[in-house]
């Protein structure tokens, strides 16, 4: 499942946050030929710990998030900065991510991407992710995010102008299968919207049953 999620990070925040990262110190990270891929906070430092946090708030306060993810353990978030012809190849992400520091491990089942940059400050630059359905070019406006499974192929293409800053997030969820997600974020859809339109049908509770005897089932 591909979904957007926008405005997971208020306007408020997003300029408090910009502000901090166009004074922090990002750091170059290298790929496999010693040449600087993008650059990234590292994930010990005050701004990473401090800004990481209120981007974890955000994910737990949105019900969006909570229902499509339905998260166990959150990965602490990844700040990076590509500037022009800075992207990065074809990949996969891992099955397993490790924090050293606080000896944090994780089945990374679902990534996501938060823009942290308006528009108009980069040229290109698009995530591309290839899944069931085809080839989608991701560009986002700032404060929105891209949620996709782990096991999806996916590149950046090189910026040609500007700066690009986004969070990056790995997310280990309650249910290891994405398909059994899909199907129990589709019926909590249905659900909040029977309940909205039609609190005292009979199905609210029977649906709502269903969806706690599947989520039984299948979690981890």
């Amino acid at each position: 499942m591909l979904l957007q999620i926008p405005q997971i990070i208020s306007n408020l925040q997003l300029s408090e946050l910009k502000n901090a990262l166009n004074k922090a110190d990002f750091k170059p990270i290298l790929n496999d030929n010693s040449q600087i891929q993008h650059y990234q906070l590292p994930l010990n430092s005050i701004e990473a710990k401090y800004f990481g946090q209120q981007v974890l708030q955000a994910l737990q306060a949105n019900a969006l998030f909570i229902s499509s993810a339905i998260p166990n353990r959150i990965f602490p978030p990844i700040f990076k900065k590509f500037h022009e012809g800075q992207g990065h190849p074809t990949k996969i992400e891992s099955a397993l991510k490790h924090d050293l520091e606080n000896g944090l491990r994780l089945r990374q089942d679902l990534s996501a991407t938060i823009f942290l940059s308006d528009l108009n400050e980069y040229q290109d630059g698009e995530l591309v992710i290839e899944d069931n359905y085809g080839t989608h070019k991701i560009k986002l406006p700032a404060g929105d995010m891209i949620m996709f499974p782990s096991s999806s192929l996916h590149f950046l293409k090189p910026i040609t102008q500007g700066s690009r800053i986004t969070v990056n997030i790995a997310i280990e969820s309650m249910i290891r299968q994405d398909n059994q997600r899909t199907i129990l974020f589709d019926m909590d859809t249905t659900i909040r919207s029977l309940v909205r339109d039609n609190p005292e049908h009979d199905a609210v509770s029977q649906l709502s049953g269903i969806y706690h005897n599947l989520l039984r089932m299948w979690i981890n």
